[in-house]
C-alpha cells in the first residue's frame, strides 16, 4: 500500500483506490500478474524510459502556452472529455483533427480541438459558457477528419462541468484546489476527492462482487498533469502527489501485457485479439484495470529497489505511467488494446 511521511510518522495513503482493489486482486479469474518479471522488467528500466531527464511535460502546440490559472482551467476541463476515441464500429479509426497545419489523434486531437476553439473565441475555460454549450456548438469544436465518438455525451459532460463549477465553485477550478488544502487526498475534501464527489464525470467507481472499486482515473489524471507541468512555480502544490496511482486506461493493460507482466487467460485473450467488446463493470473489465494499478505499483516498487542499488534517485507513480502508457502506444499494432465502451477513461 502506498504511504507518505508526514514529519517522522508514516501514515496510510488516504487515496481509496490500492485498499479497494485488493480483495479483486486476490482473487483474480480472468488473468494474473508475474512478479518475477515485474523485477526482471524494473531491472531494465533507464531514465529515458522512465522520463526522468523530461523537462517539456504537457507543453505544446495543443496545450495553452501560458502557466496561468487559466492552465489550470484548461487542464481540469480537458480531463472530463479524456476517454474514448475509437470508433465503435471500426475500433482502427481513431477520432482526429487538424490544428495549424498538423493533424492530432486521440487525447491530443481533443487539446487541440480545444485549443482551436479558444482561438475562435469560444471561451470553453469560462464556466457560463459551458454551462449553456448545445450539442450543435460541440459538434463544431470537436469537428474532425475522422469524428470524435460520444459527441452529445461529451456536450453533457462540459454542460454539466460549467453548472457545477459556477454553482459550487464560483466558476473556478482554483478555488476548488484552495478549498483542498493542495492536497489530492483528504477524507473526501482533496482535490481528487471534490472532483470524484462534485463532478459525476470525473467518479469512475465499479461494483465487484457487490464490493466498490475505486480507480478515479481521469480526476487523478488531471492533478498528475497539472503537477508535472506546473512544478517548477507556485500555481500548482499538491502535497501528497506520491499518493496517485497510475491511470488506468486502455493503453497501460496493453503495455503490462506486452512485457509479461500481466497473462490473460485463453478467453480474455481470445476476447481482446478478436476485439470483442468487454462490458464496462464486467469481471474482466474490473480486473483489468485493478490488475493494472497493482502491478504498476509493485513495478514502482521494484523500480526504486534497483535504482537505489545504483544510487540513482527514486521515482515517482507518474515516472511508471510515463514508461506505461508510451510502451502501450508503441506496442505492435496486432497487440490489440481491450474495447470497452464507456467515458471512465
Amino acid at each position: 500500500m502506498l504511504t507518505t511521511t508526514d514529519g517522522e510518522q508514516d501514515r496510510p495513503s488516504a487515496n481509496p483506490v490500492l485498499p479497494s482493489l485488493e480483495p479483486v486482486v486476490r482473487d483474480l479469474l480472468h488473468l494474473s500478474i508475474d512478479t518475477d518479471r515485474i523485477r526482471e522488467v524494473a531491472r531494465g528500466l533507464d531514465d529515458e524510459q522512465l522520463g526522468t531527464q523530461k523537462d517539456d511535460w504537457w507543453r505544446g502546440p495543443v496545450f495553452l502556452e501560458e502557466d496561468s490559472e487559466r492552465t489550470i482551467q484548461f487542464f481540469m476541463v480537458a480531463n472530463t472529455l479524456n476517454f474514448k476515441y475509437w470508433d465503435s464500429e471500426d475500433p482502427n479509426k481513431v477520432y482526429a483533427t487538424e490544428y495549424k497545419g498538423t493533424t492530432w489523434d486521440g487525447a491530443y486531437g481533443m487539446f487541440a480541438a480545444l485549443v482551436r476553439a479558444l482561438d475562435e473565441g469560444r471561451d470553453i475555460l469560462d464556466a457560463e459558457y459551458l454551462a449553456g454549450l448545445t450539442d450543435e456548438e460541440a459538434e463544431d469544436i470537436f469537428r474532425g477528419t475522422v469524428p470524435m465518438p460520444m459527441v452529445k455525451e461529451r456536450a453533457a459532460i462540459l454542460r454539466e462541468t460549467g453548472q457545477v463549477l459556477r454553482d459550487k465553485y464560483h466558476g473556478s477550478f482554483t478555488n476548488l484546489i484552495e478549498r483542498s488544502g493542495h492536497r489530492a487526498f483528504d477524507q473526501g475534501n482533496g482535490i481528487v476527492d471534490r472532483l470524484a464527489r462534485d463532478f459525476p464525470s470525473y467518479s469512475d467507481t465499479s461494483l465487484y462482487v457487490d464490493r466498490e472499486v475505486v480507480f478515479h482515473k481521469r480526476a487523478q489524471l488531471a492533478v498528475g498533469m497539472l503537477y508535472n507541468r506546473l512544478r517548477d512555480g507556485d500555481l500548482f502544490k499538491v502535497e501528497d502527489v506520491d499518493e496517485l496511482t497510475v491511470f488506468a486506461d486502455y493503453q497501460l493493460p496493453r503495455a503490462l501485457r506486452s512485457l509479461g507482466i500481466l497473462k490473460y487467460s485463453d478467453e480474455l485473450a481470445q476476447k481482446v485479439d478478436g476485439r470483442e467488446l468487454i462490458p464496462q463493470d464486467s469481471p474482466e473489465e474490473v480486473e483489468l484495470r485493478a490488475a493494472t494499478v497493482y502491478a504498476a505499483d509493485l513495478l514502482l516498487t521494484e523500480v526504486n529497489a534497483a535504482r537505489a542499488k545504483e544510487g540513482n534517485e527514486a521515482v515517482s507513480v507518474l515516472n511508471i505511467d510515463y514508461c506505461l502508457w508510451l510502451a502501450g502506444r508503441d506496442a505492435p499494432e496486432d497487440q490489440y488494446h481491450h474495447l470497452t465502451e464507456t467515458t471512465a477513461y
